[in-house]
């Protein structure tokens, strides 16, 4: 018997071979094209994410320069792609923000408007500013953008030099010119998430009047890596010919290392000039002390009183400084009061007066008081007729923030006046001096007084004021009177107080500011 062989089995195989390859090729083409494209994807909504993070980032600096606290921003440098079975995957994509150097600021041709000394001697300013600069690193985006923070802008930059901004500029608004620079070295290459926390160095809501000079318009230039076409895009709204103050016709954009970009403003027009300092990482410099000024170089006081004088020292950002040591050229007249400038720059001393009518000229000064900024002169008028006297001064001040009278009354014992101060401003003062330079009686009670003894009710400590006397001063026993509060002050005549008698009582408050009361007995 014969047997035939038998081939149908080699059809399965072949077939389940063809099936098999189809497979492979058909995973080989989804790996080649559908995975790098679905992953390009990610990569490009990730972009767009960052850059609203980059946005808030910019918005951190900008917020940190205006109100002078730390703020944070996190930014996702890198991102994740889908988890796949059959295919495979490249590395996790990442990116790196680091600070990036830019150049020097620099202000030319302004002239101060009003007393400053340091801006009446400077005309010329350079700050030195740094930007920073996201970098991703796509496996298949590979035409994104560089986005990079420099002057409050935010914009993205791409291969062919081309900008497109995604945060506008704040640097000019109408006659408000703010810079702000920003110092510090940063760097983080990450596929996650990174904090980067902006911290103010020099910063206040501070401005200083400037107009040009002589010489010619103000001139600022900025170092930069955007576009011209950019520039003069987002400057657009503040041109001349659009109703603002940017000359754009003499604004000039010049190529190089760095590229710089002037901006000119139209000539003889008052701008209010806020700067900044903004720091982020490590490697952060403070600024020192510069120069020195106070808002009264000339006062009056009376024989025999004492005032509290009050300087500011000040960077060259015209921004507060604390810790600085501030000298007195007569410590024995002009006793400093503060160790140290405080937080808002400020020092004060105490000038004690004469007993006799002169003028007088105290010196405060900083560093090595070589130049005039570096110096503060205050001519003092010791005079009856001061400031410091009745003459001049308003009777019961109503206004907002004044120190307001707003009850008096006899006291306890029948030779006391009380009456009720109220600090309607944001500050605590303390009344420094007094005098009692008139007292009517209306004839139904005891007359013939002389003198009172005024003091805190509820802290107490005695100054006697003769009658129609000169200003004394209450230390140590001032008088505070709290911001937002009523203080009860109470003056104790030698003699008994009837209803209807009334006291002329004038003070000096520690800012130098005089008020007179017009003290009326109720029941």
């Amino acid at each position: 018997m014969r047997l035939w062989g038998d081939k149908r089995g080699q059809a399965i195989q072949i077939g389940a071979v063809l099936l098999f390859a189809t497979l492979i090729i058909a995973l080989s083409l989804y790996q080649a094209t559908v995975v790098p494209q679905n992953n390009k994807e990610v990569e490009f909504n990730h972009n767009l994410q960052v850059q609203d993070q980059l946005v808030d980032m910019r918005n951190a600096l900008v917020r940190t320069a205006g109100t002078g606290t730390e703020q944070p921003a996190s930014v996702t440098l890198g991102t994740q792609y889908a988890e796949r079975v059959f295919s495979v995957n490249p590395g996790r994509p990442g990116g790196t923000l680091e600070t990036v150097s830019l150049g020097t600021i620099s202000i030319e041709n302004a002239a101060t408007v009003g007393d400053n000394p340091y801006w009446e001697t400077v005309t010329s300013h350079e700050f030195e500013t740094k930007g920073l600069q996201y970098r991703p690193n796509y496996n298949e985006y590979r035409n994104a953008p560089t986005t990079s923070y420099e002057h409050s802008i935010l914009f993205n930059q791409f291969e062919d030099s081309t900008s497109r901004v995604l945060a506008d500029q704040s640097i000019v608004n109408g006659r408000q010119i703010t810079l702000i620079t920003l110092d510090g070295k940063y760097q983080e290459s990450t596929t996650g998430s990174v904090t980067l926390n902006a911290r103010p160095v020099s910063v206040s809501a501070e401005t200083v009047a400037i107009t040009n000079t002589s010489t010619g318009p103000v001139r600022i230039t900025l170092p930069t890596r955007m576009s011209e076409e950019q520039w003069l895009e987002t400057l657009e709204d503040q041109s001349v010919a659009d109703g603002g103050f940017v000359d754009l016709d003499e604004t000039t954009y010049t190529p190089g290392s760095p590229n710089t970009i002037t901006l000119v403003l139209k000539g003889d027009e008052t701008y209010n000039l806020r700067l900044a300092k903004v720091g982020v990482g490590t490697q952060v410099e403070s600024e020192r002390a510069t120069y020195i000024t106070t808002d009264k170089p000339n006062q009056t006081v009376a024989p025999g009183a004492s005032e509290r004088f009050t300087v500011t020292v000040k960077d060259r950002y015209n921004n507060p400084v604390s810790g600085v040591v501030v000298n007195s050229s007569n410590e024995t007249k002009f006793a400093p009061i503060s160790n140290t400038t405080d937080q808002n720059g400020k020092f004060e001393f105490r000038y004690t007066a004469p007993n006799s009518e002169q003028s007088d000229t105290v010196v405060a000064s900083i560093l090595g008081n070589s130049t005039n900024y570096e110096r503060v002169n205050f001519t003092i008028e010791v005079s009856e007729e001061s400031g410091n006297g009745d003459g001049g001064t308003e009777i019961n001040p109503a206004e907002v923030g004044d120190i307001r009278l707003v009850d008096a009354r006899t006291g306890s014992s029948d030779t006391i006046l009380e009456f009720d101060l109220e600090n309607t401003g944001s500050t605590t003062t303390n009344i420094t001096a007094a005098r009692l330079s008139f007292f009517y009686n209306d004839g139904s009670g005891q007359s013939g007084h002389t003198k009172a003894d005024i003091s805190d009710k509820a802290v107490g400590g005695i100054t006697e004021l003769p009658i129609g006397g000169k200003f004394k001063q209450l230390s140590p026993n001032e008088i505070e009177v709290t911001a937002g509060d009523t203080t009860t002050v109470i003056l104790d005549f030698d003699k008994k107080v009837s209803k209807g008698d009334f006291a002329v009582l004038s003070v000096t408050f520690d800012s130098g500011q005089t008020a007179t009361y017009f003290i009326a007995s109720g029941e």
